[in-house]
């Protein structure tokens, strides 16, 4: 069973990182939460863990897969080679998810 975290608890993972980033739209918080969440017919819009980490991967993806049971082993510059493709090239979700699951170690 999938385990969500809560936008207090992102907030609280925020708190801890350095600089304490600030979260200046609590709204894109709760969309990010929800989002995860979404069904559509029946089912999960984010039908796996990967997906829904894609979804989320900005800044909250490796927590959410640890929370989950996955664990993710990676070099900072391939971590940060997706997030540039994700945020200026227009990487997919579906993209994120499977570069994801690939440096899934469980």
């Amino acid at each position: 069973m999938t385990r969500y975290l809560t936008p207090q608890e992102l907030l609280q993972i925020a708190e801890m990182l350095p600089g304490d980033p600030v979260c200046l739209d609590r709204c894109v918080l709760d969309g990010v939460c929800a989002l995860v969440q979404a069904h559509h017919m029946g089912c999960d819009v984010c039908s796996s863990d990967w997906l829904k980490a894609a979804a989320t991967h900005e800044s909250v993806a490796e927590v959410f897969l640890n929370t989950n049971g996955h664990y993710l082993h990676y070099e900072p510059e391939e971590a940060l080679a997706l997030v540039m493709r994700a945020r200026h090239k227009g990487a997919r979700v579906q993209e994120l998810a499977a570069q994801l699951r690939v440096w899934t170690t469980d």
